[in-house]
């Protein structure tokens, strides 16, 4: 708040995500049921609508 930054979201630590990331698969496609790529798909969904917003403002 105080960077007036907002908060996307956060992703949980879990091994798989850093093993799946060195292997150079995205955690969401090695384990796409998993909390960690819900966390990925809220946090890109939520992403998208600040870029469109901050789009249409200029």
């Amino acid at each position: 708040e105080r960077l007036r930054v907002p908060f996307l979201g956060s992703i949980p630590l879990d091994p798989a995500v850093s093993i799946a990331s060195d292997s150079g698969q995205p955690a969401v496609i090695a384990a796409p049921d998993s909390a960690q790529a819900q966390a990925f798909r809220e946090i890109a969904g939520k992403l998208a609508a600040e870029v469109s917003v901050a789009s249409l403002v200029g």
